[in-house]
């Protein structure tokens, strides 16, 4: 008997976590560069893509790879994806 009122109190405790669902915030622009994404390239088997999400504002944007044992950076300016029809 003490077992099933701790199983329902528990249960109790836990039914908003649940099943039901906060309300998100709206979107709102970002400050800086988020959800960053490093995919799999289109031109051969060694090229990547990657992807951030910004401002609602297009400015020019640019990545930089840095090599961590000889310190190399290098700037890659960032282009708008093509389109595939």
């Amino acid at each position: 008997m003490i077992v099933i009122a701790a199983l329902a109190l528990w249960i109790n405790s836990r039914w908003s976590a649940w099943f039901h669902n906060e309300a998100e915030l709206p979107y709102a622009p970002q400050s800086e560069p988020g959800r960053v994404l490093l995919t799999f390239g289109d031109e051969n088997e060694l090229s990547r893509n990657i992807s951030w999400q910004y401002d609602s504002i297009v400015v020019p944007s640019h990545v930089e790879l840095v090599d961590t044992l000889s310190k190399d950076t290098i700037q890659i300016d960032a282009r708008a994806p093509r389109m595939v029809a």
